[in-house]
């Protein structure tokens, strides 16, 4: 099996497993390491908050459908017996 210098180029330590040598996975994992990029990324954050921010301006504009309803404090008193 040919030998990669990729994994001593970033100092990653190689793993020999089964007769081959392969590159040992980062610690964390890979799931912890993809959840902490998607988290920390400043595009997605951007795209997230891009998102938020339509889903409310809609949000605003479906409510200037609804009439106004203003409540004042004469009706509860009447309603008493």
């Amino acid at each position: 099996m040919p030998s990669y210098p990729l994994p001593s180029a970033i100092a990653i330590p190689a793993v020999s497993a089964g007769g081959g040598t392969h590159a040992a996975s980062p610690p964390g994992g890979f799931s912890g390491l993809l959840q902490q990029a998607s988290r920390d990324c400043r595009d997605l954050i951007s795209l997230r908050l891009d998102a938020s921010s339509a889903h409310s301006y809609a949000t605003a504009q479906r409510d200037l459908w609804f009439p106004p309803v203003f409540a004042t404090g004469g009706w509860a008193n009447s309603c008493r017996r």
